[in-house]
């Protein structure tokens, strides 16, 4: 009995450490999943990048910032502030979201993700918003984009 009550006290750690790390709620939409692969992208290397912003971002986006400027603003990113883990899904939209994230250093910015509003529902941009934890997420900007 004792051997057990050990062995469950040894758990209780581990589980609520995966608890603090656990993914977050995703929604079921087009612009979920080209968050995750931007977050997914930041742990890759560069040729992952690259077949990222190809694949994930508007032709719009990409004609204002071409793929190689946009790596070399990835590189800075990382370079400053490490990859990010996203924590949860604080607000979405069809064309926006927002995702709390954490830094290597424990920080915990706001991403914000901006995307065509039809379907589907490619990048047009990302911002890292670096304020500190409980100031909250900043507000979605602007009216929503017209086609």
């Amino acid at each position: 009995m004792k051997r057990l009550v050990s062995i469950l006290l040894a758990c209780v750690p581990l589980a609520a450490a995966s608890a603090v790390h656990a993914a977050p709620q995703w929604p079921d939409t087009p612009l979920a999943a080209h968050a995750r692969a931007w977050f997914t992208q930041l742990r890759g290397d560069e040729a992952a990048a690259r077949a990222f912003f190809g694949e994930h971002f508007a032709a719009a986006a990409l004609a204002e910032a071409p793929i190689d400027e946009r790596l070399a603003r990835r590189r800075a990113m990382l370079e400053r502030i490490g990859p990010l883990e996203p924590l949860e899904v604080v607000s979405h939209s069809p064309s926006s979201m927002v995702v709390k994230a954490r830094e290597d250093d424990g920080d915990t910015p706001f991403v914000t993700f901006e995307a065509e509003p039809a379907p589907p529902h490619r990048l047009l941009g990302i911002g890292i918003d670096m304020r500190g934890p409980g100031e909250g997420p900043p507000p979605v900007a602007g009216p929503p984009l017209a086609e």
